[in-house]
C-alpha cells in the first residue's frame, strides 16, 4: 500500500512531519507528486497509483490538497501540523496507528460536496473550477464598495453594495463564513450559504439554500482589482457585468474519518461550542 504525501511549505511545520516520516520510513511507502525539494530522499516522486492522500499541515493546506485528490480520486487523511486544522482528522503523535487503521481497513470516508464555478465574459466561459471551501467575490483594495447581484434558478434574489459576496459550502461554514456571521451547517449537507460582506444595508442577510439550485452573481462598478477568491486563492480578477455561475459538482472529495468523533464533538473541541467565556 503506497501513501502520497502533500507538506505544508510553512518551514516551522516542515520539520516536524519529516521527523514523523523518517521514523516509519522503514515501515511504510511514502510517494510525493510535486518536485519540491523540501521532500528528503525516502520520499520519492512518482506518478504511479497510489492508495491515499496524507496531508501535513492545516485547512489551507487541505484545500489545497483536495484539487490533488480529485485529480488522482484518492481519499484524504488529514494531519494537523498547525494551529486549527477543523478539516485535519488526526496530530502527528498518532501517524503510525493511522495508517494501521487504513491498511486494516479500519476508517470511514466521508462526502464532501464540491461547488463548480464558472466565470462568463459576455458569452465566454474565461474560468472554471472546483470548490471545496468557498469563494469570495471581493472589491480587493478598491476604496469603494462593489455592487452584486444575486439570482436563485434564474430568481432575482437581493442586490447589494457591499465589500464582497461569499459564497460557502458546509464544510466551508466553519471558516470565512462563520467569522463574517453566517451559519454553521453540517458537513454532510447538500446545501449552500450566500453571506453578504459588511453590506451596506441591514437588510441583506446570511441566507442558505439548496446547493442543487444554479446560483449566479452578477458584478458591477467592482473597478480594476476586484477579484474572486476559490479556496483562499486568486483565481482571477473581475470586470463589470461579469457572471459567476455557481452549481453543484457531480465530483466529491473523500476525507478518511477513523474512529468515532463526530462533527459536533470536534466544534466542541476546536471551537469550544457552547462553553461559558471567562473575561
Amino acid at each position: 500500500m503506497k501513501f502520497a504525501v502533500v507538506l505544508n511549505k510553512d518551514s516551522r511545520f516542515i520539520k516536524m512531519a519529516l521527523q514523523a516520516l523518517s521514523e516509519l520510513k522503514d515501515e511504510f511507502e511514502f510517494v510525493r507528486f510535486d518536485e519540491s525539494e523540501i521532500y528528503p530522499e525516502f520520499i520519492k516522486l512518482s506518478s504511479e497509483p497510489v492508495d491515499f492522500l496524507l496531508v501535513f499541515g492545516g485547512d489551507g493546506t487541505m484545500l489545497y490538497s483536495s484539487q490533488l485528490a480529485l485529480k488522482f480520486d484518492l481519499p484524504v487523511l488529514g494531519i494537523n501540523v498547525g494551529s486549527l486544522g477543523f478539516l485535519s482528522e488526526i496530530v502527528l503523535d498518532d501517524l503510525k496507528s493511522a495508517i494501521l487503521s487504513l491498511m486494516s481497513g479500519e476508517f470511514t470516508l466521508q462526502q464532501r460536496m464540491l461547488l463548480e464555478v464558472k466565470v462568463m465574459r459576455d458569452s465566454e466561459c474565461i474560468g472554471t473550477k472546483h470548490v471545496l471551501n468557498d469563494a469570495v467575490i471581493h472589491r480587493a483594495h478598491n476604496a469603494k464598495l462593489i455592487e452584486v447581484e444575486v439570482f436563485d434558478n434564474e430568481d432575482f434574489v437581493y442586490k447589494a453594495r457591499a465589500d464582497g459576496i461569499l459564497i460557502s459550502t458546509p464544510t466551508g461554514s466553519t471558516g470565512y463564513n462563520l467569522s463574517t456571521g453566517g451559519p454553521i451547517l453540517n458537513p454532510t449537507m447538500d446545501s449552500v450559504v450566500v453571506n453578504a460582506i459588511n453590506p451596506h444595508l441591514l437588510t441583506v442577510r446570511p441566507m442558505v439554500f439548496d446547493a442543487g439550485d444554479v446560483f449566479e452573481f452578477r458584478v458591477k462598478d467592482v473597478g480594476k482589482e476586484s477579484t474572486l477568491q476559490l479556496d483562499g486563492e486568486n483565481f482571477l480578477y473581475l470586470q463589470d457585468g461579469d457572471r459567476i455561475v455557481f452549481t453543484k459538482s457531480p465530483k466529491k472529495v473523500k476525507l478518511v474519518k477513523l474512529g468515532k468523533v463526530t462533527f459536533f464533538q470536534t466544534m466542541q473541541k476546536k471551537f469550544h461550542m457552547g462553553e461559558r467565556l471567562h473575561f
